[in-house]
């Protein structure tokens, strides 16, 4: 072949390649342009298309300045998605290696968040739930002030209440059962480990009904006035001295 016929074919080449056609300069992808993007999206509650926009600036802007901001709404679509296993990676992430980022406290909120988010009903395995409670109580370790302080409280007092709600349940089910004495037994448990539970009224009410039948009357005088004493819900303050007319 001719020293002709190749150059022919190299400068042929050369055209077709981005950045060589006439007319036509390469660009660099716009890190700063595709989060823009991405928060009109996120605030159009547009989750996935916020999710592709950064998932491809995830690549294209490694080391870029706005990493972190682009790992906190990629983390945030996750979230309002319910992929919450992707959203806790991308938290992690910020929280990992943003230290001066604005976004790293609430960064490492969101992680102990977006493990209650994915915790299984009451009637399931709590293990996600027992995780939560311990990331969020070592957030507030750190943060017992902060700007996410409360919110962290607002979840760490939905995980003891899931918790509390699965051995209530539970209790319950040996009264279905017509297993009284376990189901006593269980009651008192549930108030020694929850106390403070909105459901504390009502266990203590059912293990007294429960303590009469058993003929326990002394006992279930003992649950009654503790209810009374401890109670701020006056209907069942009124059933438990209506209650207490049974044993007196």
């Amino acid at each position: 072949m001719s020293k002709i016929v190749i150059s022919f074919f190299f400068i042929t080449a050369l055209l077709v390649i981005p950045g060589f056609s006439k007319g036509r300069k390469s660009k660099l992808f716009d890190c700063s342009d595709a989060i823009s993007k991405a928060v009109s999206f996120y605030n159009e509650g547009k989750y996935s298309r916020v999710k592709t926009i950064l998932g491809n600036a995830k690549i294209q802007c490694g080391g870029s300045p706005l990493m972190d901001s682009i790992l906190y709404y990629l983390g945030m679509a996750d979230l309002k998605s319910k992929n919450y296993i992707e959203g806790r990676t991308s938290f992690e992430l910020l929280a990992q290696d943003y230290h001066r980022s604005p976004f790293h406290k609430e960064a490492q909120f969101r992680i102990g968040h977006a493990v209650y988010l994915q915790s299984q009903p009451s009637g399931r395995d709590q293990q996600e739930t027992k995780e939560a409670i311990s990331l969020l109580r070592d957030f507030l370790d750190d943060n017992p002030d902060g700007p996410f302080a409360d919110s962290a409280r607002k979840y760490l007092d939905l995980c003891f209440e899931k918790l509390a709600r699965k051995d209530f349940d539970a209790a319950n089910f040996y009264i279905k059962i017509n297993e009284l004495e376990s189901a006593v037994v269980c009651f008192k448990t549930f108030l020694q480990d929850h106390p403070q539970s909105k459901y504390a009224d009502q266990a203590r009410y059912t293990a007294a009904e429960l303590l009469i039948k058993l003929e326990r009357k002394s006992e279930s005088k003992e649950m009654l006035d503790a209810l009374i004493q401890n109670s701020s819900d006056k209907v069942m303050i009124s059933k438990a001295h209506g209650l207490l007319k049974q044993v007196q």
